[in-house]
């Protein structure tokens, strides 16, 4: 049996004991040390619509976290034949968005498949590691494979102040992009400068930035998915990519192909998918430094609602991390 955090209908947890997972011939048996809180834990404990593309909410009990960093408990044949990786192993990864996912990573223990995690740097800490996970594989999906960043291209992001957005900033230059410009608001501004953005606008202060600030760019990533199509239109360049966070209906799954068809321009959106190779290149990047994520605060498992609370609070600033084991 494992401890595990259920999330009750009066959007409360509660902790539970549940068989421990088994691994399959494919799959990796992980003792979760770190946690962080996902932006989709609000859409789950909602029970909204979105909720039920990233998590099958009619699981009982009904669990939730996605980041996760920890060590090998026991790993599958077919894993074990690989000789990739080995009981005792540092890892990190992020659990699947999608419909048919039951576990979450507030849990003593998750299993996960083989290709869908990394070994955990050796100098990246734990809570770092697991921090890291969905956001920067979000925005590295979203600029690199869906609005087509390469070196040499110019990219704006919104909401830069944001857990996606600011890691972006450092993933926007790693991968080779010769101009990054961040929009935040005025508390954001030094950090965003310090994160590796060329220039930063501050939408609190700065008139009209919409229009008279910005200027046009190869790749505008909006982070909190706040722009429509019209307006990021006027910001791309000919055969320019514009993607969000959150698949919005007559945006993108209606009008966003037909638009794009008009346009010649790019406009969808991404749903973080876990890879290994994704992984290991933020791992890379966390390694040297060249892309950082900023951690506010660290609360035990067992308080996973004051976690929440902190996480809601304007005046947050990073990722809010889980610790997991000797948290209960």
């Amino acid at each position: 049996m494992m401890k595990a955090m259920e999330l009750t209908a009066d959007k409360g947890f509660f902790v539970i004991e549940v068989p421990k997972p088994v691994p399959t011939d494919t799959q990796i048996l992980v003792r979760v040390k770190y946690s962080a809180i996902d932006t989709s834990l609000q859409n789950l404990l909602d029970r909204d619509m979105v909720a039920s593309y990233i998590h099958d909410m009619k699981s009982k009990p009904l669990m939730a976290g996605n980041h996760f960093s920890g060590t090998i408990e026991a790993v599958g044949a077919s894993v074990a034949a690989q000789k990739e990786f080995t009981v005792g192993d540092g890892v990190f990864g992020h659990l699947q968005y999608a419909p048919q996912t039951k576990q979450g990573a507030y849990s003593e223990y998750v299993t996960v498949e083989a290709d869908a995690c990394a070994l955990k740097p050796s100098n990246v800490s734990w809570e770092t590691a697991a921090s890291s996970t969905t956001e920067a594989m979000t925005a590295l999906q979203a600029m690199r494979d869906k609005a087509g960043l390469i070196k040499g291209k110019t990219v704006l992001i919104l909401g830069s102040g944001g857990g996606v957005g600011s890691v972006a900033v450092g993933i926007a230059k790693s991968l080779g992009a010769s101009r990054v410009t961040a929009v935040c608001s005025t508390r954001d501004v030094d950090r965003i400068q310090k994160l590796g953005a060329d220039i930063v606008i501050d939408r609190k202060t700065q008139d009209n930035w919409e229009t008279a600030a910005v200027g046009k760019f190869d790749v505008v990533f909006d982070a909190p998915t706040k722009y429509g199509l019209w307006q990021a239109s006027k910001w791309l360049n000919p055969g320019g990519g514009f993607v969000n966070t959150i698949p919005t209906i007559f945006d993108i799954l209606l009008i966003g192909w037909l638009w794009g068809w008009f346009t010649g321009k790019i406009f969808t959106t991404v749903a973080c998918a876990s890879k290994k190779a994704d992984l290991d290149l933020v791992g890379e990047w966390l390694l040297k430094g060249s892309v950082a994520v900023e951690i506010d605060s660290t609360h035990d498992v067992s308080s996973l609602e004051a976690a929440m609370r902190r996480q809601n609070d304007p005046s947050k600033s990073g990722r809010v991390a889980i610790k997991v084991e000797g948290g209960w």
